[in-house]
């Protein structure tokens, strides 16, 4: 099989599950991320999508504790490095500052960024309990 093969057939298989890309539709979409619609949503989360100004002004941060928080559940797990890299790249977020802020929003004393990180637990647990 040829290397583009590979690329392709490995596109159609999801990264994220499609419980997980419902359940940060609401949450993210229009906020962290430009509007689009579900089902791009879904197709952006897992790859198949261009990203290009995809994420909004000053949410760079919630965006990469997203991609953390979501790259450690996703549905076959050995595939986390991979798609954290393709998704921060997408987003035109450097891996170097990603390892240095990923966590930045969970520690954060700002008020809006508390509300995310529980919000976004609650959708994952939820995502994770069907």
């Amino acid at each position: 099989m040829s290397n583009n093969s590979f690329s392709r057939t490995r596109r159609q298989r999801d990264f994220v599950s499609l419980q997980l890309c419902l359940y940060l539709y609401p949450l993210c979409n229009g906020r962290q991320f430009e509007y689009m619609e579900p089902s791009d949503f879904v197709s952006f989360l897992n790859l198949r999508r261009g990203a290009d100004g995809v994420v909004r002004d000053r949410e760079k941060l919630r965006v990469i504790y997203l991609i953390h928080e979501v790259a450690d559940n996703l549905s076959e797990p050995w595939r986390a490095e991979e798609w954290k890299g393709e998704i921060l790249s997408a987003c035109g977020i450097d891996m170097a500052y990603y390892n240095s802020h990923y966590l930045d929003v969970k520690h954060s004393e700002v008020m809006a960024n508390k509300r995310f990180a529980n919000e976004l637990k609650k959708a994952i647990s939820r995502a994770n309990a069907l």
